[in-house]
């Protein structure tokens, strides 16, 4: 996901989360948008799973 490990080049949506500007903008967008980005290669359970994982983690810490 998200031009991870075993990827050639990096995908279009890990190049655009390495701009500052374009980060604040999807900084400020409901997380389940993401997935209506054409090319992102982000499903919704992909979106479901990461929500999870970081809620499990913040009613640790």
């Amino acid at each position: 996901m998200l031009g991870g490990a075993g990827s050639a080049a990096p995908s279009k949506a890990a190049s655009i989360l390495e701009d500052p500007e374009m980060l604040k903008l999807l900084g400020s967008a409901p997380i389940g948008r993401i997935i209506g980005f054409p090319g992102t290669g982000v499903t919704p359970a992909e979106v479901a799973a990461l929500l999870d994982r970081i809620n499990a983690e913040r009613r640790i810490g």
